[in-house]
């Protein structure tokens, strides 16, 4: 039985790659939960029709992360998990990103709710800060309240294209694009979006105590740190779907990261 079930996730995951590949559309799961159940963020005003797009294409790679990460077969998921985390917390973050997709035993509590998401351009904070100070690329606001803020920068927000989507100076985000490491240049919207949904209280908790926090960056940054802290950490969420994703499109093992591959400066 154990085998049935691994070739028919093999044969599943091997379908969503020729559809990503060949026709970069986003990826849905085949559920009675799905798409027609589904509210996307809302996204403010004030941003380009470029960002809006770059945004909109975000969403459905933030989905596209998840499914990946929830959908995985054994033998790609458990190497690349306890790279990250401890795998005691197997089933807490799995739950985070079924969570995410909306799929049971919480099928109102997840999908629905990331139409409570609003991503906008940057505004003061109570004590008269912004975000956006050259080093940010996105930042969450109210993570404790029923209505989350995504910031999505100007500058450092758009500057990596989609998964197999580039824009006007913008370029995609491929297989052909990686280094042969885990790096940064695996980064898209749709990894920005999956580390800001983990902070919010509302979607994550639970499984969660309480939603993320921000205490470690980066690939090699994540992996670096004690695992039986990464559970609380956004960027470990985010890392592992990167790494899941990437390594089930490009059927590649990619190596482990460097100081270096957290930032491309």
């Amino acid at each position: 039985m154990k085998i049935i079930l691994t070739m028919i996730l093999r044969f599943f995951l091997a379908v969503l790659n020729l559809v990503a590949y060949v026709y970069a559309a986003p990826l849905e799961v085949n559920t009675s939960h799905s798409l027609e159940k589904r509210a996307n963020p809302r996204i403010g005003p004030g941003f380009s029709r470029q960002e809006v797009r770059q945004i909109s294409d975000g969403f459905q790679d933030a989905i596209r992360l998840a499914q990946y990460v929830v959908f995985a077969p054994s033998d790609i998921f458990d190497p690349i998990f306890v790279k990250y985390f401890d795998i005691r917390d197997r089933r807490k973050v799995t739950d985070v990103f079924r969570r995410i997709l909306g799929l049971p035993p919480n099928l109102e509590s997840g999908a629905r709710l990331l139409g409570d998401i609003s991503v906008v351009v940057d505004y003061e904070d109570e004590e008269g800060d912004l975000a956006c100070d050259g080093s940010t690329g996105a930042e969450s606001r109210n993570v404790a309240t029923d209505h989350l803020n995504i910031i999505i920068c100007h500058d450092l927000g758009f500057e990596n294209g989609g998964i197999f989507k580039g824009y006007p100076d913008v370029d995609p985000v491929t297989c052909e694009s990686q280094s042969r490491r885990v790096s940064w240049r695996m980064e898209t919207m749709g990894y920005a979006l999956i580390h800001e949904y983990t902070h919010w209280n509302k979607l994550v908790a639970p499984p969660l105590r309480k939603g993320t926090d921000d205490l470690v960056y980066g690939p090699y940054g994540v992996r670096e740190m004690r695992k039986s802290r990464a559970v609380n950490n956004a960027d470990s969420y985010a890392w592992l779907a990167n790494e899941i994703l990437w390594t089930t499109l490009c059927h590649r093992t990619y190596g482990d990261p460097r100081p270096e591959d957290d930032n491309p400066e």
